[in-house]
């Protein structure tokens, strides 16, 4: 019922192992209205005996991992950053907008939240206006790691996708 939502944890996960880096970033949400809370549990970061930040997003789509060899983690396939409300007016993904949530798309987890920082195996985040149930949910989309490259290029490192704990989800798309 609608009056228990105030008091379930939803949990969802994305599971990490490519190019090296491996380990899982897990949503927690203690009530459907409360803050839900990013522990990110990574390693495996090159260059990771040097400070270096990475940018990470939340993509439209999910990973089809048949194309992972011809297209890894390509925008693509994986779509534009999640933006349900239509925040970003473009689709740059390293701006700092948590004092101003206008400016960042809702997957937009380095603007959000922080960046990824290579020499931290466990990093937690707070993300206020993260729902884990609903049209705006994450849920069923991918998660991608980026290492900023000169010139304001990044490169995508590694890309898992988001499902609940134990559960696959399949999520169908429409081309026209």
């Amino acid at each position: 019922s609608a009056g228990n939502d105030y008091q379930l944890v939803y949990s969802v996960a994305a599971y990490f192992e490519m190019n090296g880096i491996t380990g899982t970033v897990a949503i927690t949400q203690n009530g459907l209205y409360n803050p839900a809370a990013i522990t990110a549990r990574l390693s495996g970061f090159p260059r990771k005996n040097v400070l270096q930040r990475y940018n990470w997003v939340i993509r439209e789509y999910p990973i089809r991992y048949s194309l992972l060899r011809d297209f890894p983690c390509s925008n693509e396939e994986l779509g534009d950053v999640f933006d349900p409300l239509n925040q970003q007016a473009s689709q740059t993904y390293d701006s700092d907008c948590k004092n101003d949530t206008s400016k960042c798309a809702v997957g937009d987890l380095s603007g959000r939240v922080g960046y990824l920082l290579s020499n931290q195996k466990v990093q937690t985040f707070r993300y206020p206006g993260l729902q884990l149930r609903g049209p705006y949910s994450p849920v069923g989309r991918s998660i991608v790691i980026y290492s900023s490259q000169a010139g304001n290029s990044s490169v995508a490192l590694a890309c898992a996708n988001i499902d609940r704990q134990g559960l696959k989800i399949a999520t169908l798309r429409a081309t026209f």
